[in-house]
């Protein structure tokens, strides 16, 4: 969507064996630098009403959001995604199972 990416040369995987060296400052700064991000993304589809994403075979993507985010409560009512063509698909109690 045009946004600022994430910090360059770091990866999450990368975050623990960081920390078991002591580079705390690093990962709080590519934590916040995460935040930074997800907040401007979450902005920027809020005002376009959609999201927009680069699939990996480079094609463009869109998710209308035609009323702006839902609060979870009713976000979660909503069907699952197709994922039939997926070969080893998460269902959404992965993600939400804590909730």
């Amino acid at each position: 969507m045009g946004l600022e990416g994430k910090t360059e040369g770091m990866d999450g995987a990368l975050a623990p064996k960081m920390w078991q060296q002591g580079k705390f400052a690093q990962i709080l700064d590519y934590v916040a630098q995460d935040v930074r991000v997800t907040l401007s993304l979450a902005k920027q589809c809020d005002l376009e009403k959609q999201v927009r994403w680069m699939s990996n075979r480079g094609r463009s993507q869109v998710c209308p959001l035609p009323v702006g985010w839902l609060p979870v409560n009713q976000a979660l009512k909503l069907p699952e995604p197709d994922t039939s063509w997926m070969s080893t698909p998460w269902p959404r109690s992965k993600f939400t199972g804590w909730l």
